[in-house]
């Protein structure tokens, strides 16, 4: 069933990003991260439905437990990316607000340490309610990725 539903949403977003470069609109570039954001937590949906079967520990379900944490970190970047494209400086990199044509690969860097840790504080937001906001998301992946990374740890003794 989920399936059926990612697919195409992975087709879509791909025509979005293909129309982006030949026509840079910038509500291109978000509907497409929006898109984006839902095929991956289709797929991480479809990985935890995987990794709750019963039966033996396969290394199919470490590699789906791991594949999850780098699924995890690009939803967040894409919803990151987002974000900053309807809101500029919504993110500040040692005290310099990030504009819109920032490199990517700075928030996804924020999203990968932010969904393991609470970050280093080398990138913020720079505005109390989006603080708080990205502060409850940030608790939420780390929660999300502690649980994650203690069920994963409890299928290693069992895996042959």
């Amino acid at each position: 069933m989920l399936f059926w539903s990612a697919t195409p949403l992975a087709g879509i977003s791909m025509l979005l990003l293909l129309l982006s470069y030949f026509y840079p609109l910038s509500l291109l570039l978000i509907v497409n991260g929006v898109v984006l954001a839902l095929f991956l937590g289709l797929v991480c949906i479809g990985l935890f439905n995987y990794l709750g079967r019963p039966g033996p520990i396969t290394s199919g379900l470490l590699y789906a437990s791991m594949s999850i944490y780098f699924l995890l970190g690009l939803c967040w970047f894409s919803l990151y990316n987002v974000i900053n494209k309807l809101h500029p400086g919504s993110f500040a990199v040692n005290g310099t607000a990030l504009e819109e044509g920032a490199h990517q690969s700075v928030l996804l860097y924020f999203s990968l340490v932010s969904l393991t840790t609470l970050g280093y504080g080398d990138i913020v937001p720079p505005h109390f309610r989006r603080e708080n906001v990205l502060g409850i998301g940030s608790h939420r992946r780390s929660s999300l990725y502690r649980h994650h990374c203690g069920a994963t740890c409890e299928f290693v003794p069992e895996y042959s």
